[in-house]
């Protein structure tokens, strides 16, 4: 590999596709590869160790957040500089890092009171100014740039840090021995709201921690383009059925086989490769991927990552389904289905959008980045099309996914985060 980060071992299988060719050990812009790597010095600690803590941070009384100033900042060794909205550059201590975590409208819902980020400013810091890094921003942040990570990406990402040290809890307090399976988390949320680049971000950032982090797509599953035509054949009259996304176009077999192979990488010598769907070929059609060009990860896994825009949904009465639209029956019959892919999920994480509509804004402004980068994509009126054909799924299910969650979801192990038009979390 290129190059190499001290106490950092990467488990890529040669030929695989990884982040940045695999060349990155940490993973890069491209979030579709996965890239494991075991930062020994950055461990989690022993079991008993995180059972103490999570019981302390348990008795902690929660903290809502007030709101903060606006603030663009630039990192030092001891001080942050910022830049106020009259462009008069200033120097403040530390807390102003503190304020800007504690104005983000998750920290309520993230189980972490204002003690826990003073005691532990200097980490959130770090993992802060990682994530600058992984998503290119200048060191003189932007407030929406700032606001992306430290309101967003960070909140989440320690949220699930809880959940994971939940999952060795429990796994230890059932008289288990050695170590855990990883945990499953499944991630809910529109089309083209940002659900793939936040998960990559996240991915990048448990591996560079010592925590190996493997992701999938719930896309990685559809079925292949002949398998997709014969669906299509099978429904003639029904849009919503004649092109990949809706219910009854994946392999489930496919998508719950590799979850519980990636459930087994507890150790060095287990490994699984990774489904790859290339949306792409033919013409923007898509098809999978060969077998030989899937990503390969190899164990002992900690988390993870399983995103799509339907995870979560549950099949309604028909009566209802009909009502939004006779199309949906079908959809609505092959759903059932999915429900047991749900029930691999130990925890959820669900994006809501005040639209479903707003799909199709996102929509167009990713298959525009697709072309621009030289790759085939849809063109506007194709994306009208396309997006016309998921509407209706999003009108059916997405009421009851955000007031009564996934199947087998909990308060304990779900966040919802709710994003405006542009993406921002309020």
């Amino acid at each position: 590999m290129g190059s190499t980060v001290p106490s950092h071992v990467c488990s890529v299988r040669p030929g695989r596709v990884g982040p940045g060719g695999g060349r990155d050990p940490i993973g890069s812009q491209d979030t579709r590869g996965v890239c494991v790597c075991v930062c020994v010095c950055a461990m989690p600690p022993p079991h008993a160790k995180l059972a103490a803590a999570s019981k302390a941070k348990a008795e902690a009384q929660w903290l809502k957040p007030t709101a903060q100033p606006q603030l663009s900042w630039r990192r030092s060794r001891r001080k942050t500089h910022v830049r106020v909205h009259d462009g008069t550059p200033g120097t403040v201590a530390d807390d102003t890092v503190e304020e800007l975590i504690m104005g983000s409208p998750l920290l309520s819902h993230v189980g972490y009171v204002q003690e826990d980020i003073r005691s532990n400013l200097d980490r959130w810091t770090m993992l802060g100014g990682t994530l600058r890094q992984q998503l290119g921003f200048d060191e003189t942040m932007t407030p929406a740039e700032s606001k992306r990570i430290y309101h967003y990406y960070l909140p989440t990402a320690m949220w699930i840090e809880k959940q994971l040290t939940e999952h060795r809890n429990k796994w230890i307090d059932r008289g288990n021995e050695g170590p855990p399976p990883p945990l499953v988390l499944g991630v809910s949320a529109p089309q083209g709201c940002g659900k793939t680049t936040l998960v990559g971000q996240l991915e990048r950032l448990f591996n560079s921690n010592g925590m190996a982090t493997a992701t999938v797509s719930i896309d990685d599953f559809y079925l292949t383009a002949s398998e997709q035509i014969a669906v299509a054949e099978e429904s003639k009259g029904n849009p919503l059925l004649q092109y990949r996304g809706n219910a009854g176009t994946h392999d489930l077999q496919l998508a719950m086989d590799t979850i519980n192979k990636l459930k087994t990488l507890t150790n060095k010598d287990a490994s699984c490769s990774l489904p790859r769907y290339d949306k792409s070929l033919n013409q923007g059609r898509g098809d999978r991927a060969p077998e030989s060009e899937w990503p390969v990860v190899e164990g002992p896994l900690s988390l993870v990552l399983l995103e799509g825009w339907m995870l979560g949904f549950r099949p309604r009465e028909e009566q209802a389904v009909e009502a939004v639209s006779p199309d949906l029956l079908p959809v609505n019959e092959a759903l059932k289905s999915y429900v047991e892919l749900d029930r691999l999920m130990d925890s959820w994480l669900v994006v809501k959008v005040g639209d479903p509509q707003w799909v199709y804004k996102w929509r167009l402004q990713a298959e525009k980045m697709m072309r621009d980068s030289g790759k085939p994509g849809l063109t506007d009126e194709e994306v009208a099309d396309f997006v016309s054909r998921f509407i209706p799924a999003y009108e059916a299910y997405l009421t009851e996914l955000y007031q009564q969650g996934p199947v087998g979801s909990t308060k304990e192990n779900m966040l919802y985060i709710q994003i405006d038009q542009d993406r921002n979390v309020h």
